[in-house]
């Protein structure tokens, strides 16, 4: 059954009451946006119910740095809209499988249009089968749209398959009382009742200098009784304007509303008798609003009207008269020159083989296109050139390089105008809805970490759903991977373009969005649960009021929200529940590690991060190590092996991520080039793993860092993750990088210098230096040390070590005592009674095969002893 609210925080809280299936599609309307705000706080919602997201805003008034905008064009659609006026309708509609709900008001996609301000909306839930006559009213309208604005083609397509899917399949006689009233051909006012009222009530943030749309709208309706609400400082009127548009009325009223946050609500209410209607969405009390059609050169503006049991004028502080009213003023004096610029750039796109950018031209002009990969100031460069020969719309397209098509701006050529705002190259495929496996195994409810980590219940339910899930999710893929496909279908080569997408879809449909958050911070596509709530709940701040001025004559002044901190707290355990997770931990382990049912890469993540949410919350003491091996084998059995794993190339970059974290917190206590348990234990991890670190990425790292907040907490720093980065990244360079890291960490100054490392020592302990360096080189080596007393060298092969010295001038051949021994263990004592000596120019066959190995020449390995001797 159809049903009209009128109130509502956001849009962000329909998405958060959507409970109707899958949601199919989100199209956002606004005049300025702030794209930041929205991929953090929309976005991951729509996109983790299935969404296909669409936003689109006033060309010329974004309120967002390109540099921060993360996902436009990849994960949602983002278009500039452009027309005489401004793009003003503030509209959010979602289509599901089952029902639509579309929101009309005034609030912009801002933090302070869908948080701080004091907003008015109306919403409609509708079924699809069966709907009012205002659904296909508010259908026609939104199809109509790109006919009489300019927006991007693909997103004009969006928004006509919307607007069909808008329709429902009958028109019933529900909400009678409801009407759509847009302004694209008609102007708003001659859609208002043109006969007389008892109560006019006006309210909005913005009115005409001249208050020529509250005169027009009195003289329409000819009201017994006016009431005007304005902020006495935030709104812009002229008092003595608006005195005189309503001097003819029987009563006035002019109502002061309080200012500790923006009243950004607008408002034409009308009574007759005890009946009471309210218009309510995104036109201000101005001429370009209210009393010109868009395509005359007016706004666009987009309403619903619907009767309303009490007024929804806001209650004001104070109330003056009309002759306090004629002295006040706020409006500003404006410059207009700059406000029809020459060039307007709607958006761009990837096609197949090149990029499309779709410009607004209001003559024939020269087009400079420039791009980056971020949108960082200093990293713009000029990609194209396009001339323009007459004035609209024009497309151009070329070709550009791969790591530069991120974001996209545009300049007349040639000239110092201004540049257009930035818009982000759109992957269409990528942004499509997504498909949801509904059969797959799933955890049997939406994990937060501050729940299951926390909680004993639910850490033990947690526990026992990751275990099933390992036991059934690898059947089940492989039971989808073996059925016979149907036929090929335009979803089924959308799903090849969206891998990436899909594989979340199936991760989240699994885990949970709260629980894949943890694995996937910061992604749109999984969204986390509190953060979603924080949206909705945004709360105005008690202290300073917060002045926001957000509409068409004023570009919007936010309040940024928090950034988050570079590091996460850590939960609290509870001492007496530490013993548990130390069992549960265990378990998991061990499941996550067998080879022969190996479970998929988004549960072996799962595991690992709370691993490491383990260690941060303390729950082994600062005498234990038992933790040691169960994450060495965790880590170890992270990546894929032998291609085990069908996954997209992009979840291994958060696999890799993750997995430099885990490796950090188990080198902690270790030395890289010591001999101890937990040293060899790390650096055998380390070798097995070394591969993948080289493509983990800083800025997905710093969402799996903790702050030591806990007793016995273990965590690790940006530092040394970036250590070990640096490290695998230079040892795929570079073969020796990582001897050369043992090396430094040993204090142990050597260089290589044709296959031998080479140190000078200014001790008396020549010899011994020498086999630590060996030792560390490791095998096959050669090494030689030059002292102020004394030279050597060491030159090992396998179980053969063979030394080198000045004085005597001797060959020392000798075997180590175990698999496990080194030139170090082997000359501790000084040397084997039982090796084989000869002079330095006459070497053995034995000296002769462990420098073939190496691939040196003994002789000149004698004589560099002697010449580096002679030289000191």
């Amino acid at each position: 059954m159809a049903r009209v609210e009128l109130g509502l925080h956001s849009p962000l809280t329909l998405l958060h009451e959507w409970k109707s299936g899958h949601l199919r599609e989100l199209v956002v309307t606004g005049y300025t946006l702030d794209l930041v705000f929205f991929e953090r706080y929309c976005v991951p919602q729509a996109r983790a119910l299935g969404a296909r997201v669409t936003v689109l805003s006033d060309a010329g008034h974004p309120v967002h740095e390109a540099v921060d905008v993360r996902h436009a064009g990849r994960t949602y659609q983002h278009g500039h809209v452009a027309c005489a006026g401004a793009f003003h309708p503030k509209l959010a509609v979602l289509v599901g499988d089952e029902e639509i709900w579309a929101a009309i008001g005034s609030g912009n996609p801002t933090a302070s249009g869908w948080g701080h301000n004091d907003e008015l909306w109306l919403v409609i839930k509708s079924p699809r089968a069966v709907g009012p006559a205002a659904l296909e009213t508010l259908a026609e309208w939104l199809r109509d749209l790109p006919t009489v604005v300019a927006m991007p083609s693909w997103i004009s397509e969006t928004v006509n398959t919307v607007a069909a899917a808008m329709i429902p399949d009958e028109i019933d006689n529900s909400l009678p009382g409801l009407r759509i009233v847009g302004n694209l051909r008609t102007p708003m006012i001659d859609q208002l009742p043109h006969a007389p009222v008892d109560n006019l009530r006006l309210s909005a943030p913005f009115l005409d200098p001249g208050s020529r749309a509250v005169a027009e709208l009195v003289a329409r309706m000819s009201p017994r009784r006016v009431a005007v609400a304005v902020q006495e400082k935030l709104s812009w009127y002229d008092g003595a304007t608006l005195a005189e548009a309503t001097a003819h009325v029987a009563e006035v009223e002019f109502r002061f509303l309080d200012e500790c946050r923006t009243s950004h609500g607008k408002l034409i209410e009308w009574a007759i008798g005890s009946e009471v209607t309210a218009l309510v969405g995104s036109a201000n009390l101005t001429g370009a609003a209210l009393l010109r059609s868009t395509d005359r050169g007016g706004n666009c503006e987009l309403g619903a009207g619907h009767p309303v049991e009490h007024s929804l004028l806001p209650d004001g502080t104070s109330v003056v008269t009309s002759a306090e009213m004629r002295i006040l003023s706020t409006t500003p004096a404006r410059d207009t020159s700059g406000d029809r610029v020459p060039l307007i750039l709607l958006g761009a796109r990837r096609g197949r083989d090149e990029v499309q950018v779709e410009l607004l031209a209001r003559s024939p002009i020269s087009a400079t296109i420039e791009m980056s990969p971020t949108g960082a100031p200093g990293s713009w460069r000029t990609v194209h050139i396009e001339d323009i020969d007459h004035p609209g719309r024009h497309t151009a397209c070329f070709v550009a390089d791969e790591g530069i098509t991120a974001a996209v701006r545009a300049a007349v050529t040639g000239s110092d105008g201004p540049l257009t705002s930035v818009v982000f190259l759109t992957d269409v495929a990528r942004c499509l809805p997504r498909e949801i496996d509904d059969a797959a195994p799933r955890v049997s409810r939406d994990y937060g970490i501050e729940d299951f980590i926390t909680d004993p219940v639910l850490a033990e339910r947690l526990s026992n759903d990751l275990l099933r899930l390992m036991k059934t999710a690898g059947r089940h893929r492989a039971g989808q991977a073996g059925r016979t496909p149907t036929a090929p279908t335009a979803s089924d080569n959308r799903h090849d373009t969206d891998r990436w997408g899909r594989w979340l879809d199936g991760v989240q449909r699994s885990l949970g969005p709260a629980f894949s958050s943890l694995l996937f911070p910061g992604l749109a596509g999984v969204t986390n649960s509190a953060e979603i709530e924080r949206a909705e709940q945004w709360s105005v701040d008690d202290g300073e009021p917060i002045i926001d001025i957000t509409d068409d004559e004023a570009e919007e002044d936010i309040d940024p929200i928090d950034a988050d901190d570079t590091t996460w707290t850590a939960p609290e355990i509870a001492p007496d529940q530490r013993a548990a997770w130390r069992t549960r931990s265990n378990r998991l382990c061990r499941a996550v590690s067998l080879v022969e049912s190996r479970a998929p890469l988004e549960l072996r993540m799962g595991i690992t991060r709370i691993y490491i949410d383990l260690l941060a919350a303390g729950v082994w003491d600062s005498a234990d190590s038992a933790w040691r091996h169960p994450l060495s084998d965790i880590l170890v059995a992270l990546p894929p092996k032998n291609g085990d794993d069908d996954v997209p190339e992009a979840s291994l970059d958060y696999m890799s991520s993750l997995l430099v974290v885990g490796l950090a917190l188990l080198g902690q206590g270790t030395t890289i080039e010591g001999g101890r348990p937990e040293d060899v234990l790390w650096w055998s991890v380390w070798t097995k793993l070394r591969e993948w670190i080289a493509r983990a990425r800083i800025e997905i790292v710093a969402d799996y860092l903790y702050a030591p907040t806990q007793s016995y907490a273990r965590v690790t720093d940006i530092g040394e993750v970036t250590r070990l980065i640096k490290l695998a990244t230079e040892t795929i360079a570079d073969p020796h990088a990582e001897t050369r890291a043992k090396l430094a960490a040993a204090e142990l100054h050597a260089k290589l210098q044709d296959g031998i490392w080479v140190a000078e020592f200014t001790g008396r302990s020549v010899r011994r230096t020498a086999a630590r360096i060996a030792t560390l080189v490791g095998d096959p080596c050669a090494v030689i040390v030059v002292g102020t007393a004394s030279t050597c060298a060491i030159l090992r092969s396998g179980p053969t070590v063979v030394m080198g010295e000045r004085s005597p001038a001797m060959w020392h051949v000798m075997q180590l005592r175990s698999p496990i021994g080194t030139p170090a263990s082997l000359l501790t004592d000084g040397l084997p009674s039982n090796r084989a000596r000869m002079a330095l120019r006459s070497p053995s066959s034995d000296v002769f095969a462990v420098a073939a190995v190496i691939g040196i020449d003994v002789a000149q390995v004698a004589e560099a002893i002697v010449r580096w001797r002679s030289t000191l």
